[in-house]
């Protein structure tokens, strides 16, 4: 089983280089250097999350990705700009998604996300995951008047909180199904629990 974890257009560049979220992840996990390790911790710590959530076996297999696969340089193109980069990469993404067949999809960000409904989703067809995963982007500091180690505890708070709180939604046969991990403003700099919503 695997969980699909997809950001927006993060890449950065390493002189001739241009890893892969996957390969900057593995490198992260290994204790090697990456551009912006807040970023990694936190994108594991959305995934972590949301295996809890589902009630997901710990060993549960996980890729990293973006959902345009044009290299952003670190930055996020105005949405019409970043739509065409989703477009223009959707059929090796989509190719992604048939290999792996994820179970649960986190899309990391709104801009990602509106993507992702607009472009990417309608172009899998049967072979969208069971579950869809509205999450905040990973980020690379505080947000919100919250420190990044305060979005850190939330994060594993609401994996201890809200574990198993919708195991039942992956053995249920239909379509694809949406949720929102959601938390209210930062108050006095400390993060209120996250809960967990489901969309249209």
């Amino acid at each position: 089983m695997y969980v699909f974890h997809y950001g927006a257009e993060y890449h950065y560049r390493e002189g001739h280089e241009n890893p892969s979220m996957d390969e900057y992840m593995r490198r992260h996990t290994a204790g090697m250097q990456v551009p912006n390790p807040n970023y990694f911790r936190r994108s594991k710590a959305q995934v972590d999350t949301a295996i809890a959530i589902f009630g997901l076996d710990a060993g549960t297999s996980v890729r990293y990705g973006d959902v345009t696969q044009v290299n952003g340089g670190g930055e996020h193109a105005p949405r019409d700009e970043y739509q065409r980069r989703v477009l223009a990469t959707r059929d090796a993404v989509v190719s992604e998604f048939k290999s792996h067949a994820p179970s649960v999809a986190i899309i990391a960000g709104s801009e990602a996300f509106l993507a992702f409904r607009k472009i990417l989703d309608p172009a899998l067809g049967e072979h969208r995951p069971s579950v869809v995963v509205r999450m905040r982007n990973p980020g690379s500091q505080g947000h919100r008047g919250a420190t990044a180690e305060a979005w850190n505890a939330a994060y594993a708070n609401a994996a201890a909180s809200l574990a198993n709180s919708c195991g039942a939604v992956l053995g249920l046969a239909g379509s694809t199904r949406y949720f929102a991990l959601r938390s209210n403003r930062p108050v006095g700099g400390v993060v209120p629990l996250f809960r967990i919503v489901e969309e249209p």
